[in-house]
């Protein structure tokens, strides 16, 4: 019993070490799963059959869920590869609603992450500059105090401070920029209606 499940413990991790693998090699977008146009870019289809609009905000506002289902299924899809929505059911005389209102929502999206990264650079910036002061303050103390303790507040502060800097300008920042980009693709996706 206890040889049978190491033995299927060990194929499972095997078989996951082999799918890692698979994937490492094969790092090119998943084709297969998408609808590739003639001109290389990707075709993402929404069935709006069930509503398209929001109940609360009318023709003003898309579906939360029809948005969402978009940005998942574009998620996968490289920054390169230009997108065309294509949104099935719709009535024509609701047409220019919907792409108005996709226009809408994508547009505020990308502002407000254009605003994220302003907001990480100046976080970044401030904690750099406060770090600076502490180390500043510390090297003064312990220069003209005897006391060592307020000196080494001081550079601990410091050094928080300056590897909270770095965090943000390279990790938060790049976050940040990776989500602009994907909401930029989506905001300068063609749409598309079918009947």
């Amino acid at each position: 019993m206890e040889n049978e499940r190491k033995t299927r413990r060990k194929s499972f991790f095997d078989n996951i070490k082999q799918c890692v693998r698979h994937h490492k090699t094969k790092r090119n977008f998943a084709e297969q799963y998408y609808e590739i146009c003639e001109d290389e870019s990707v075709r993402i289809r929404v069935n709006c059959k069930d509503g398209v609009f929001s109940q609360l905000g009318g023709k003003s506002d898309l579906d939360e869920g029809v948005l969402s289902y978009i940005e998942d299924k574009a998620y996968y899809v490289p920054i390169d590869r230009p997108l065309k929505i294509c949104f099935d059911g719709v009535a024509k005389e609701d047409r220019q609603a919907v792409a108005d209102a996709y226009k809408k929502y994508f547009d505020l999206k990308f502002h407000d992450k254009c605003l994220d990264l302003k907001i990480c650079n100046i976080k970044s910036i401030s904690l750099m500059i406060i770090g600076i002061a502490f180390l500043a303050a510390g090297i003064v103390v312990e220069r003209f105090l005897p006391s060592m303790l307020i000196s080494e507040i001081l550079t601990v502060a410091a050094s928080f401070s300056m590897w909270e800097s770095v965090d943000f300008f390279l990790l938060e920042r790049t976050n940040v920029n990776t989500e602009k980009l994907d909401t930029a693709q989506l905001l300068l996706a063609e749409l598309e209606f079918e009947d």
